[in-house]
């Protein structure tokens, strides 16, 4: 089924022909694209007065890329890419034909004699081999996490109260690790006691994933929190932790990536992803996250919780969004943060069709890295958080582990407030207390799967908040009001909105908010 979250990116945009949208609401946009550009991923929490502006330089490994090869390529012919290219292999799936290879030096002559001095020329020769599909680089992600005050907090763990249920959940949470004594910052109300059911640490090659920088201990702590608030020591919901940041709060794409095929082997059900990255994006780029993301559906269907960013910009705008927080999976939702007022946090990413929903994220008290005490942390990491702790208290009470019922209950829970109109998917903002009430046959009612296909006319009713998809890739930001109707003739430019054209012969798919 195709997802609402289609996306506009490009590494190189045209516009082609004369039906360009001529209203503030609207886009209309032809891609044209080259190659996968490359990526910087920081973790997501900041304080409320440090917007994140300017973006990272780009990082990469100097001598690791990923390659996608081509279905049923022998390995002999992979051995003889790996020696054209002074390659050696790290890794490699063979199930989703995905490796991760290593130049050995440079500078070294390819076989059509070309001399090749860095990786960006290894990533174009790489790109010219036909039993390559895709070649990119191995991008390093950055953490940023700032403390926030105490002052104008309205956060209440009671709020989040519910009880486990009997089904057994793993929450896994790839960040900078979890401090070995997180237990010691427990106090009356806020629980550190956390069950670590598996663990593994990237950065040294161990499996004791010691925080050196404070921010994964954050996130594991608040979400352990509300977890465990109610069932203290309940074995229902366990954790298994990905330490992916190093002490200076950066990574390699590669441990990300290795970490999240783990947790997913190990058995999580749902995973946190407290970092984003701002990039290009196009259904048809190169993103090796994306990749084992999406397979992970196919298989398990693991839910995928991702923090929207801090760069206080629209993720609609695919020249600069959020990663991975706006790969389009289904599976994979994405949390921007709101302040006491309920309005969009300053710091906070959004996006029409890019967010999925929002939740309070300013002042989030959590467990203190080198102490006993606690800290108060703001940032979309933090609504990512509560978002995956809410989760995984829902998903005990299924009888099986089912993403979809949660997603809905996330969606079908979210309150319309004028201010956050068009600032995510759901049209507002997360009221924890509905979202637990929702019973495990929960189902988003809207017109999914509708498409009106024909030869002279087209004629259909959109429903509130509707996003239009052609083959021109029409999306609308402005909010539909039900009953809208939508006529193509046959004989000039059919008008879906005030001075909205598009031209005839276009074929429209209406998919309406929430479509799963």
């Amino acid at each position: 089924m195709l997802d609402v979250r289609h996306t506009l990116a490009y590494c190189n945009l045209i516009y082609l022909g004369p039906n360009i949208a001529a209203m503030n609401h609207v886009m209309l946009l032809l891609i044209s694209f080259t190659s996968s550009c490359a990526v910087v991923l920081s973790a997501e929490a900041t304080s409320i007065n440090n917007n994140f502006t300017d973006p990272t330089p780009l990082v990469y490994h100097e001598n690791q890329y990923f390659i996608e090869i081509r279905n049923q390529t022998p390995r002999p012919l992979m051995d003889q890419l790996l020696l054209d290219l002074n390659s050696v292999e790290v890794w490699f799936d063979e199930d989703i034909n995905l490796a991760l290879w290593e130049v050995i030096s440079f500078p070294f002559t390819s076989p059509t004699g070309e001399i090749i001095t860095d990786i960006n020329g290894v990533i174009a020769s790489s790109k010219k081999k036909t039993e390559i599909e895709s070649a990119g680089f191995n991008t390093q992600s950055t953490v940023n996490s700032k403390l926030s005050g105490t002052e104008n907090s309205c956060f209440n763990l009671q709020d989040f109260y519910d009880t486990q249920g009997a089904e057994s959940i793993m929450v896994s949470i790839l960040d900078t690790g979890i401090s070995p004594t997180i237990s010691s910052n427990s106090i009356p109300g806020f629980n550190y006691n956390i069950q670590i059911e598996s663990a593994y640490d990237y950065v040294n090659n161990d499996p004791f994933p010691d925080d050196e920088n404070g921010h994964g201990t954050h996130i594991a702590g608040l979400i352990h929190s509300i977890t465990h608030q109610s069932n203290p020591s309940n074995p229902s919901i366990t954790f298994d932790i990905r330490k992916t940041h190093d002490s200076e709060g950066k990574a390699f794409m590669s441990n990300i990536v290795f970490a999240l095929m783990d947790a997913i082997d190990e058995g999580a059900d749902i995973i946190n992803m407290s970092f984003s990255a701002q990039d290009i994006y196009h259904d048809t780029l190169f993103f090796p996250l994306r990749i084992i993301i999406e397979d992970a559906l196919l298989d398990d269907g693991q839910l995928i919780i991702a923090a929207a960013g801090n760069q206080s910009s629209n993720n609609n705008n695919y020249a600069a969004t959020a990663i991975p927080a706006s790969f389009p999976s289904e599976n994979v939702i994405s949390v921007s943060s709101v302040s006491c007022m309920n309005t969009l946090s300053l710091f906070s990413n959004y996006g029409f069709s890019s967010v999925d929903l929002a939740v309070y994220g300013e002042n989030i008290p959590g467990p203190a890295l080198g102490s006993t005490g606690l800290i108060s942390l703001s940032g979309t990491s933090q609504a990512a958080a509560i978002v995956t702790a809410i989760s995984a208290l829902k998903a005990t009470h299924q009888p099986d582990f089912n993403f979809r019922p949660i997603v809905c209950a996330l969606y079908n829970s979210s309150v319309h407030y004028e201010n956050m109109t068009d600032k995510n998917l759901a049209d507002g903002i997360l009221h924890i207390e509905s979202m637990l009430q929702y019973g495990p046959d929960c189902k988003i009612d809207n017109n999914c799967d509708q498409s009106f296909v024909g030869p002279n006319k087209l004629a259909g009713a959109l429903h509130e908040n509707a996003i239009y998809e052609t083959n021109l890739e029409i999306h609308s930001t402005q909010a539909i009001k039900t009953p809208i109707d939508v006529t193509f003739d046959s004989n000039e430019s059919t008008t879906l909105l005030p001075r909205f054209e598009v031209a005839k012969g276009t074929v429209l798919s209406v998919l309406t908010s929430g479509c799963l």
